[in-house]
C-alpha cells in the first residue's frame, strides 16, 4: 500500500513540476485541468449530501481566474469573478419551477466555486513571481533561461518550495504516524491522523523548507526558511483536514478513483491548495 501511494505521489508532484519549467501558462494548463477534475469531484461528493452544484458555473469562474492571474489582468476582474459566483447561481435558480433546495445548491456552488478558484489562482500567482534565484540556487535560472522564460526562475523556486515542502510533509506525516502514532489529532474528522504524525510532518517540512531554499536560490536565511517550513506544513495540514471533513460530511472515502493508492485529484491537491495561499503572501513578505 505505502508503495503504491509513493508511487503516485511521485507522479503526481511530477505532473506539478514539468509544466511548472515551461513558465506560468505550463502551470496554468495543469492547474486548471486539476482545477475542473477536481470540481467534478465535488460535484459528486455533494450530490451525496443533497446539495447540487452547478458545474458549469464553477468551472467557468475557475478557468477564467486561473486564465486572469497568469495574464495579469487587472484587479477589478477578480471582484467580477466573485460576483458572478455569487450572482449565477440565483439566475439559474428563480427560474425553476421548485424551490426546494434551491438555497442548499446555491451556498454549495458559491462554496464549492471559491474552495477551488481562489486557490488556483494563487498558485499560478506564485509562479507569476518574477525574480531570479542566487547562489547555489542560480543553476535554476540557467534552465529558465535556456527554456525561454528568463527571469522567471525566482516564481519556479518558490512554486516548487510549496509543492515539494507540502508533498514531504504529508509523507513524513504518514510514516511516522504508522511508526509512533498513539494520539488521536482529530478523530472525528481524520481518525487515522495523530499527532505524532503531525509532528514527523512539521520536522519533514522544516528540512524540506531550509534544503529547497538553498538549492533553489530563493535567497532565505535558513531559521527563516524553517519557519516558512512550518506554515507551509501548517496550511497543507488544514487543507488536508478540511477535505476530510468534506468527505465525512458527504458520506464518501475517497474523492474519486482516478490516482491509485490516493483516490481522486482533491485527495492529492488537498493540501496544496492552502498551502498556495499561505507560500504566495509569504514570498510578497520576503520580497
Amino acid at each position: 500500500m505505502f508503495r503504491q501511494r509513493a508511487w503516485s505521489s511521485v507522479g503526481v508532484v511530477l505532473v506539478g513540476v514539468i509544466p511548472a519549467l515551461f513558465g506560468v501558462w505550463g502551470v496554468a494548463a495543469a492547474f486548471a485541468l486539476f482545477g475542473i477534475i477536481a470540481l467534478a469531484e465535488l460535484r459528486v461528493m455533494f450530490s451525496h449530501f443533497h446539495s447540487p452544484i452547478m458545474l458549469p458555473v464553477c468551472i467557468v469562474v475557475a478557468v477564467l481566474t486561473v486564465v486572469a492571474v497568469a495574464a495579469g489582468w487587472p484587479e477589478w476582474v477578480y471582484g467580477a469573478l466573485a460576483a458572478t459566483t455569487v450572482i449565477a447561481p440565483v439566475i439559474v435558480l428563480i427560474f425553476r419551477p421548485s424551490l426546494d433546495g434551491t438555497l442548499a445548491s446555491w451556498v454549495a456552488t458559491v462554496f464549492v466555486t471559491l474552495y477551488i478558484a481562489v486557490p488556483l489562482g494563487h498558485a499560478i500567482a506564485v509562479r507569476r513571481i518574477a525574480g531570479v534565484t542566487v547562489g547555489a540556487g542560480g543553476w535554476l535560472t540557467h534552465v529558465e533561461d535556456r527554456l525561454g522564460f528568463p527571469g522567471a526562475a525566482l516564481g519556479l523556486a518558490w512554486f516548487l518550495l510549496a509543492l515539494i515542502t507540502t508533498w514531504l510533509t504529508d509523507t513524513f506525516a504518514y510514516l511516522g504516524g504508522r511508526a509512533f502514532g498513539k494520539h488521536l489529532l482529530a478523530p472525528v474528522i481524520s481518525p487515522k491522523k495523530t499527532w505524532e504524525g503531525f509532528a514527523a510532518g512539521i520536522a519533514g517540512a522544516i528540512l524540506t523548507a531550509v534544503v529547497v531554499n538553498g538549492c533553489f536560490g530563493i535567497g532565505m536565511r535558513p531559521i527563516l526558511a524553517a519557519f516558512v517550513g512550518v506554515l507551509i506544513a501548517l496550511a497543507a495540514t488544514a487543507g488536508d483536514l478540511a477535505e476530510s471533513l468534506l468527505k465525512r460530511q458527504t458520506g464518501v472515502k475517497d474523492s474519486g478513483t482516478l490516482i491509485p493508492g490516493h483516490g481522486g485529484i482533491l485527495d492529492r491537491i488537498d493540501g496544496l491548495l492552502f498551502a498556495f495561499i499561505i507560500v504566495y503572501y509569504v514570498a510578497l513578505a520576503v520580497s
